[in-house]
């Protein structure tokens, strides 16, 4: 079975300020931020308008193979999750 970008999310929570992501297993940091630069100039962005205007800001931190997202805003778990889903640009090469 392939595995899906969901199943490289290890945690997401809510915080105070937002939403945490940690991404583990195929993934590499570069992959992420390159996701998050595409996300903020609107390239090849796989997010939805409404989920992009809620977002106040985007910060990655971490290593290949464990990478945290967290982003601020009025969003919801489900809300990342969902637009998480629809991306390729985060899974290793």
């Amino acid at each position: 079975m392939k595995e899906t970008n969901l199943q490289k999310i290890s945690t997401i929570v809510s915080t105070p300020k937002g939403v945490e992501v940690i991404l583990q297993g195929d993934v590499k940091i570069k992959n992420v931020e390159d996701m998050i630069q595409n996300c903020k100039t609107k390239e090849q962005n796989c997010c939805d308008l409404e989920f992009m205007s809620k977002l106040n800001q985007i910060d990655v931190s971490g290593q290949d193979k464990k990478v945290t997202i967290e982003l601020e805003g009025e969003i919801t778990t489900s809300m990342v999750e969902n637009n998480l889903s629809k991306c390729q640009c985060y899974v290793a090469e």
